[in-house]
């Protein structure tokens, strides 16, 4: 039953995406701790995002690799309920189209900073790497 919600958040987080973008999993790597999903929408906005049962961490070998993706210049998420898979999703689309739209969006403003500000809105915490 555990195991379920979690697949339940990954699957409601790519319906989200899935109008105006892409979430997809990178199966058979060989590479282990890589992130759940790979989200890309317009523009060129990729991140990476793990998904976990509510209140789990992610193992330190996934902490690891997500901290490798970000030295990289990526941003990682980490999601442990429907709300933040919600948030994130919705953050994604409006920075996809806020980067296409608006240039001066290009440099500087990140999708951490649309989901944390929409997490704040909400009254929520944040899950960014």
């Amino acid at each position: 039953m555990i195991k379920f919600l979690e697949k339940k958040i990954e699957q409601d987080f790519c319906i989200g995406v899935r109008p105006y973008g892409k979430a997809i999993k990178l199966q058979g790597l060989s590479y282990t701790g890589f992130p759940d999903r790979t989200a890309m929408m317009p523009g060129g906005v990729i991140c990476f995002v793990e998904f976990k049962r509510p209140g789990e961490e992610p193992t330190p070998r996934q902490k690891r690799v997500m901290a490798e993706l970000t030295k990289l210049g990526f941003e990682c998420f980490v999601i442990d309920d429907f709300r933040d898979a919600a948030i994130l999703a919705g953050a994604l689309r409006a920075f996809s189209w806020d980067r296409q739209e608006r240039p001066e969006y290009r440099k500087g403003f990140t999708i951490a900073e649309a989901y944390e500000a929409e997490q704040e809105r909400q009254g929520r915490r944040s899950n960014a790497i």
